[in-house]
């Protein structure tokens, strides 16, 4: 077991290295075509332009990771910035407006959780199942308009500066830094990828498939409302379709970095 587990981190090592070396290879390639490109303040925009779908993308690869799928990733990212917006601009506390949004997408990965690892439904089925009642339930709160969130406090997350970087971007990183030490330093990541890796092995090894089905799409949530939270807050509104356009990007990405 300890041998399989050490080749899987090998080999979930070497792709990380390999994807950064193409970065590199894109980044200096665009540069050599236009010295403007690595201009430090473009760099920075072209970073933050990407920082919800680095959230998306995190979220979809765990669940990827224990072999299942999670597509709901636009519905519920755009069912965070509609509730958020429609809390605050009917007068929440922007504070409680967020603390309640987490916990009801919470709640919405749980639920994805329960029906792909307690039910055996396929992922993708389950999930493309959920997206269409998160995006229905979001529909029918907004009327197919934009709401606007009312809340000049909303826009920090999404259009302020820390120094000389977005604050988007530093909460990209810290989330990072936290995901992977989750993922490769805790008993609960280690058994996220076992699962993934062997699902029987798992069971016989006494981890529960449920229990980490569970987590993962918990986690998965849990970004997809890091995304809502910056999305919504640079645009000041919500909107039930305004991360659809990020989900086939998030899927590519994923497969590219598992």
């Amino acid at each position: 077991m300890k041998l399989k587990e050490s080749l899987l981190f090998k080999k979930i090592a070497i792709n990380d290295i390999v994807l950064l070396l193409l970065v590199v290879v894109i980044i200096v390639a665009f540069g050599l075509i236009n010295s403007q490109f690595l201009q430090v303040s473009n760099l920075v925009q072209y970073l933050n332009s990407g920082v919800v779908l680095a959230f998306l993308t995190f979220g979809l690869s765990v669940t990827i990771i224990t072999g299942n799928f999670d597509y709901s990733i636009g519905a519920m990212t755009s069912f965070g910035t509609v509730l958020m917006a429609m809390l605050m601009s009917n007068g929440v506390n922007m504070v409680l407006s967020l603390i309640f949004t987490f916990i009801l997408m919470l709640a919405l990965g749980a639920l994805n959780g329960v029906v792909v690892g307690y039910l055996k439904i396929p992922g993708m089925l389950a999930t493309l199942g959920t997206s269409s009642l998160i995006y229905g339930v979001s529909l029918v709160l907004t009327k197919g308009q934009a709401i606007n969130a009312g809340n000049d406090t909303y826009l920090f997350f999404g259009k302020s500066d820390l120094g000389a970087l977005p604050f988007g971007l530093i909460f990209l990183f810290v989330v990072l830094i936290v995901s992977m030490l989750f993922m490769h330093k805790t008993k609960v990541g280690r058994r996220i990828y076992l699962v993934g890796a062997s699902p029987k092995a798992a069971e016989f090894s006494g981890i529960s498939y449920f229990k980490q089905v569970m987590i993962a799409h918990m986690f998965s949530a849990t970004m997809c409302f890091s995304g809502a939270l910056v999305l919504g807050s640079k645009m000041a509104s919500g909107r039930a379709d305004v991360a659809d356009t990020y989900v086939l990007q998030a899927v590519t990405a994923s497969v590219l970095e598992v």
